[in-house]
C-alpha cells in the first residue's frame, strides 16, 4: 500500500508545473476555460447555475498565480498572452449588463480574491 501511494504522489509531482513559463501556460489555460464557460451564459439564473465550476476556475487560477509568484522572473520571460485576458474582460463587460450579475460574479470570485490577497500581504517585505 506504501509503495501505490509513493509512486501516485511522484506521480502527481511529476506533472506540475516546474518553470514560470509553463505556469503561465497553465494560468492561460485556466483562463481559456473561463471564457468559454463564460459565453454560454446569457441570464442570471445561468451564471448562478454556474457558480461551483467557476468558483472551481478562480481558486485554479489564483493556485497558479501564487506558484507562480514563487520563480525567478527573467527579463524577456515576460511576454504577455492578452488574447484571453481580453477574452475574459469582453465577457465580463457583457455580464455587467445583465441585473445582478455584477455582483454574483464579485461573489463568485470573493473566496479566490482573498486568498490572492493574503498572499501578496504575506509576502510584501
Amino acid at each position: 500500500m506504501k509503495r501505490y501511494f509513493l509512486l501516485i504522489l511522484l506521480f502527481l509531482v511529476s506533472c506540475s508545473p516546474s518553470t514560470l513559463s509553463e505556469w503561465r501556460v497553465e494560468g492561460v489555460s485556466i483562463v481559456r476555460n473561463l471564457v468559454e464557460e463564460l459565453e454560454g451564459v446569457t441570464s442570471l439564473e445561468e451564471l448562478e447555475a454556474k457558480k461551483g465550476s467557476l468558483k472551481k476556475k478562480y481558486n485554479q487560477l489564483v493556485y497558479v498565480m501564487i506558484e507562480a509568484s514563487h520563480y525567478e522572473e527573467e527579463e524577456g520571460d515576460l511576454v504577455p498572452d492578452s488574447f484571453y485576458s481580453d477574452a475574459l474582460r469582453d465577457q465580463y463587460v457583457r455580464l455587467y449588463e445583465i441585473e445582478g450579475a455584477r455582483a454574483l460574479l464579485f461573489e463568485i470570485q470573493r473566496e479566490s480574491l482573498h486568498k490572492l490577497d493574503k498572499h501578496l500581504n504575506v509576502k510584501k517585505p
